[in-house]
């Protein structure tokens, strides 16, 4: 019945100008984004991706030029 509520309340939201994105229809069902804060998630992986960002610089033009602009 919680279900079924959310996904009224959701609809209901989406007719008076909600976001599609918080819909759970047929595209976005299976959807299920990590509910973790942004920088949680980089202080777990910050290590690994300071080397690859590091790693990119040293080998790839583009991302070279990005850091130079």
């Amino acid at each position: 019945m919680l279900a079924s509520l959310q996904s009224f309340r959701r609809r209901v939201g989406a007719f008076i100008g909600g976001f599609e994105a918080g819909l759970a229809n047929r595209r976005l069902k299976g959807f299920q984004p990590s509910r973790a804060h942004l920088n949680t998630l980089i202080a777990a992986a910050g290590p690994d991706i300071t080397a690859r960002a590091r790693w990119l610089v040293r080998n790839n033009g583009y991302a070279a030029n990005t850091i130079e602009s």
